[in-house]
């Protein structure tokens, strides 16, 4: 029984040591932690001060890079070297405060009006007087194009020849060609049967659009697409038919006509890069 209680007693103080122990390695591992926390915000604080000192220095290196560029610069304009100085920056640097103290000094003054420039003053004027107010007939490219355009309305009129007046006028526009065309039909013939048959014709052609009767082509309608735009009215007045046809003739008229003709040797959709819609 004696043996019994003289255990108990000494497992009791067994745990109670390990229980102290326990709590003190907690501890110690606590201060340990906090001390390497502290380590680490120390570590973290150089980091920043190492990125700060490094950034500046950058922008000191690149600051005075800048500076030495300027000062060279500075020097071949006072210098005048290759004129750069004198015919180049005065003309735009002569009336800027400070700036112009770095120019180099001429007794001479070079001035130009619009009279070196045929009497413009700027490129709208130019512009302007050039191209509006002109509408040319190009009889040379009228003769030109005339045989090409009987032949290919008599092989689609499948008679042996027709005749025709061609007439083109040079007007004042960027891109776009316009065609008016005065027809006299046969008898029974009107406007609404000849867009029937125009576009019985082209069905299914994506690049050809056929407008409702009563409306006529319009270059802006079909500006920087593939698209052929045809309409036709009735004149009373005379019984003739007028039809209008418009494309662009730097797209349809040449790229975008060229891009369409490849794609259909190649086997690809027609309308494969081109634009169908305005």
């Amino acid at each position: 029984m004696a043996d019994n209680v003289i255990d108990t007693k000494a497992e009791k103080k067994r745990l109670k040591e390990e229980k102290k122990k326990l709590k003190q390695e907690q501890k110690n591992q606590r201060k340990e932690a906090r001390q390497r926390a502290k380590e680490l915000a120390l570590e973290e604080a150089n980091l920043s001060d190492d990125e700060e000192s490094g950034g500046f220095s950058v922008f000191l290196v690149t600051a005075i890079i800048i500076l030495v560029w300027l000062g060279i610069i500075g020097l071949l304009i006072k210098l005048d070297v290759g004129g750069f100085g004198s015919q180049v920056l005065a003309p735009v640097l002569s009336d800027v405060p400070v700036l112009n103290k770095i120019l180099p000094e001429s007794e001479e003054t070079e001035s130009t009006t619009g009279e070196d420039y045929g009497g413009y003053s700027n490129l709208k004027d130019a512009v302007n007087d050039v191209g509006m107010g002109h509408l040319v007939v190009s009889l040379v490219d009228g003769r030109v194009a005339q045989a090409e355009i009987r032949r290919q309305v008599a092989v689609a009129a499948e008679v042996p020849s027709v005749s025709i007046n061609f007439l083109p006028h040079l007007v004042p526009v960027n891109r776009g060609i316009h065609s008016s065309i005065l027809v006299t039909p046969k008898s029974g013939v009107t406007a609404e049967t000849a867009l029937k048959a125009i576009a019985a014709f082209y069905a299914g052609r994506r690049f050809v659009r056929v407008l409702p009767p009563g409306k006529l082509a319009d270059t802006k309608h079909v500006t920087f697409t593939n698209i052929c735009e045809i309409g036709c009215v009735d004149d009373a007045h005379t019984g003739r038919l007028v039809l209008s046809s418009a494309l662009d003739n730097l797209t349809k008229g040449a790229a975008g006509q060229a891009v369409q003709n490849m794609n259909l040797v190649c086997g690809l959709p027609e309308t494969l890069g081109l634009d169908t819609a305005r």
